[in-house]
């Protein structure tokens, strides 16, 4: 193969992956509380092939990540034959198409939460399971804890109540040190390069779809897909000793049906906590995704059947069974 072949090779697959990407979804569009333009993706399965029982999907993403990382899932989750249920992917404020906040103080789980809960106003949902992957988690613990009438189960993708501090450094490096290459090659080699020990298996396919989906696309080029002020956000955290347990928080989700997804090489959940996780919840779903690290990427058929069967599990569950709020 010649040079030109490969170049071409190299120009069709980046193609292929931007059109998938662009491919089965509606824009979301609302606004919050205090008035920022806000936004994600809305997967609607086609006419004759939902399940009428299925409740909505509603995933959000890791700190500055965004709602294409769920592209995988909620195709596969809402194209199917039949049983397809509606998923809804959402840009936290200052991430993917979410508009940015002149107050770095507003980059805080609490205010996201909010902002979740005016999205799903504005789309009419009343209840749904939620996916967190990362900071997504933590967001949808506190809108379970908080509206616990909207949540009918909640998955949580590599994160607990225990965030491991080595984790939590490397991913303040990349953040205060934000780097945007000038390719889309460049891009997948750059990602390649900094989590190649978290994701072994990955082909040169993978790293361009992982690249596609972190950074914005701008003019066909890659861009910041999250407002760099997020780096403020690390500014109070000590990173010489362990950082704060939220057990508490995790044991008053007592009454919400819950999965744990970890990856086998994340630097962020530790296989201690998920066995403790485990200890205090007997219902607990765990799985374990080998070969991955922080945040597994939900795009194996391995990984999507046990979301699918849980979603499942959730949708048998009476609505009355909602956790109180706690007190």
């Amino acid at each position: 193969m010649t040079a030109r072949d490969r170049d071409d090779d190299r120009k069709a697959l980046l193609e292929r992956l931007r059109q998938d990407l662009e491919t089965g979804w509606t824009p979301v569009r609302y606004e919050s509380a205090d008035g920022l333009a806000l936004g994600g993706r809305d997967y609607r399965p086609a006419q004759g092939t939902a399940d009428d029982d299925a409740l909505p999907l509603l995933c959000l993403p890791g700190l500055t990540r965004n709602s294409k990382d769920f592209h995988v899932l909620a195709r596969a989750l809402s194209a199917r034959d039949a049983g397809a249920r509606r998923v809804v992917t959402l840009d936290l404020r200052g991430r993917g198409v979410s508009a940015s906040d002149a107050d770095a103080r507003n980059y805080a789980p609490p205010v996201e939460a909010e902002d979740v809960i005016k999205g799903l106003d504005s789309l009419g949902i009343e209840r749904a399971v939620i996916l967190g992957t990362s900071r997504g988690g933590l967001v949808g613990t506190l809108i379970a804890l908080g509206h616990p009438a909207r949540v009918a189960g909640l998955i949580l993708n590599d994160v607990g109540p225990v965030i491991e501090t080595a984790g939590l450094k490397r991913i303040s490096d990349y953040i205060v040190s934000p780097w945007v290459p000038s390719t889309w090659e460049a891009a997948a080699a750059g990602q390649k390069r900094q989590l190649e020990a978290f994701f072994p298996d990955f082909g040169d396919e993978d790293w361009m779809r992982f690249a596609l989906q972190i950074y914005a696309d701008v003019d066909g080029r890659p861009a910041f897909g999250f407002d760099p002020q997020l780096g403020a956000t690390f500014a109070d955290i000590s990173f010489d000793k362990p950082q704060p347990d939220a057990w508490e928080f995790f044991d008053a989700l007592a009454g919400v049906p819950l999965m744990a997804l970890r990856g086998a090489l994340s630097d962020i959940l530790s296989a201690e906590t998920v066995a403790e996780m485990a200890a205090r919840r007997s219902d607990l779903r765990v799985v374990t995704v080998p070969r991955q690290g922080h945040a597994p990427v939900l795009w194996e058929d391995a990984v999507i059947a046990p979301i699918a069967a849980f979603l499942r599990e959730c949708d048998a569950k009476a609505p009355d069974t909602a956790v109180p709020p706690a007190p």
